[in-house]
């Protein structure tokens, strides 16, 4: 009777620490939201794979690269603020003949990755232009990686919601990808 009792309090103990240690991650809960899209490459320029989500731009500013570029140059979105990438990456790109275009409101982009970093309170995207998605007679695929800083401590407790609600003042999901 006495070991019955132990086994059940033991039981109602751990239930719950199983609970919580099964509840997806930040990462698991983000990648549910946004749906990365696969990208293969032929003749070198990117070739959708596999269509994700479709993100609307936001805020003009974002600065993007060449599909061929060697380097991604990040631009960082902090308190409602595009920053753009340092002027020792825009130079390296540069001088190899890669300017920057900046992305447009309302211009149409792919995730092509989408990673938490906890530890430093960073949500990076990387997104691609969709050059169907915004008609434009000339591909150029563009690529773009936006890191969405957050202060201390914060992404190890955050709801993807906020989250979300933050990467949705620079993208929105667009109704009408594809």
């Amino acid at each position: 009777m006495r070991i019955g009792k132990m086994l059940t309090i033991g039981a109602c103990v751990l239930a719950p620490a199983m609970t919580m240690a099964q509840a997806p991650s930040l990462q698991e809960q983000l990648s549910a939201q946004y749906k990365v899209t696969r990208v293969g490459k032929i003749t070198g320029t990117p070739t959708i794979v596999e269509a994700g989500t479709v993100l609307e731009v936001q805020k003009t500013g974002i600065a993007a690269f060449p599909p061929n570029s060697i380097r991604d140059c990040s631009s960082s979105y902090q308190n409602g603020n595009i920053k753009e990438p340092g002027k020792f990456c825009t130079n390296m790109a540069a001088a190899r003949g890669q300017r920057p275009l900046y992305l447009a409101t309302g211009e149409k982009v792919y995730i092509t990755k989408l990673e938490v970093n906890t530890e430093k309170d960073k949500v990076t995207l990387e997104v691609l232009e969709c050059d169907t998605c915004n008609a434009v007679k000339e591909p150029s695929s563009y690529k773009a990686e936006v890191n969405f800083l957050f202060a201390k401590g914060t992404l190890s407790s955050a709801s993807a919601g906020q989250v979300e609600d933050t990467i949705g003042q620079l993208f929105a999901i667009s109704n009408g990808g594809k």
